[in-house]
């Protein structure tokens, strides 16, 4: 498998204030099974922090999916973030569990039996790239 939630693609989003200015990002992904949003990491510039930006990403997440979210790997030095964040995730319907990456194997083996399809959709779509098609019709179009 390319990725971890293969074939979903991680998902990689920037983080802007009012202004315009970028202050930061988050890598997320959708699990094969559309039951769970993983996210892998949260990065809100320093001058920037503290101020909401992260608990919008989480906000925007959960409105977003509405489906509970997975962390990868938090950091102890977030703690506080993400007891707020699952406080905010609570407060909206959801909830925030995490995992570390030695279980991240575990976690694939719920979606194993999609992998023959999986396969199959990435050589499909690998065939379409070779024959010129766009990126838009090559992946969009599934197993047809």
């Amino acid at each position: 498998m390319k990725c971890f939630t293969s074939p979903n693609p991680d998902q990689q989003a920037s983080v802007y204030a009012k202004d315009g200015a970028r202050v930061g990002y988050v890598t997320y992904a959708l699990s094969p099974l559309f039951d769970m949003v993983y996210i892998f990491d949260i990065g809100i510039d320093e001058a920037f922090r503290r101020q909401g930006y992260g608990l919008a990403v989480i906000h925007h997440l959960v409105s977003t999916y509405q489906l509970p979210l997975t962390t990868i790997k938090e950091v102890y030095a977030a703690h506080m973030f993400w007891a707020a964040a699952r406080e905010l995730a609570m407060l909206n319907g959801s909830s925030i569990s995490t995992i570390s990456v030695s279980e991240m194997k575990q976690e694939q083996a719920r979606w194993e039996h999609l992998r023959p399809a999986m396969i199959r959709l990435e050589d499909l779509i690998t065939q379409r790239f070779i024959q010129g098609e766009s990126f838009e019709s090559a992946v969009g179009r599934g197993l047809d």
